[in-house]
């Protein structure tokens, strides 16, 4: 092979080396992009989650302290 044709290849090579890294930039942008979409919208569900949880406990404190009266007025009364 000559210099010339060794050369040749070489510019190939780096050409598409080139292309490569290109590309690779570009996957690695999208990739933190849709990362930073992704925490943008997790950590406001994660809050709001936090905020809901004590009012579900709440809810089924009441719902137990509901279901204790009930019984225990049907148990007075002899409803059961």
């Amino acid at each position: 092979m000559s210099c010339r044709e060794h050369y040749s290849i070489l510019l190939l090579k780096r050409i598409k080396a080139k292309k490569k890294l290109k590309k690779l930039a570009k996957m690695r942008a999208e990739t933190a992009r849709l990362a930073n979409l992704a925490e943008r919208r997790h950590r406001p569900m994660v809050e709001a989650r936090e905020a809901i949880r004590p009012l579900i406990l709440a809810a089924a404190s009441l719902n137990a302290q509901a279901n204790q009266f009930i019984s225990a007025w049907l148990d007075r009364n002899d409803c059961l």
